[in-house]
């Protein structure tokens, strides 16, 4: 995607080695994530932006407030 003129990427899940990609050349990347333990990958990875996926599928605006309440850092991207 980068290589056909991509900004960022924004992805469905959370794969570290396109993370680490995308930071090492300095491409924004925003991975999708559904449970704390994938947000708990993304901190440690140094991500703040997170894609809460599939939002609606995963209980919607209450799961996403349940989610997020012990991450108040990441800013959340809800698709």
């Amino acid at each position: 995607a980068v290589s056909a003129g991509a900004q960022f990427i924004v992805s469905p899940g959370l794969n570290p080695e396109v993370v680490n990609w995308c930071l090492e050349n300095g491409v924004a990347v925003i991975p999708g994530v559904a449970t704390p333990t994938e947000v708990e990958t993304a901190l440690r990875l140094g991500l703040s932006v997170l894609k809460f996926f599939p939002a609606e599928a995963n209980g919607g605006v209450n799961a996403l407030k349940a989610i997020s309440a012990p991450y108040g850092q990441i800013t959340w991207m809800p698709t």
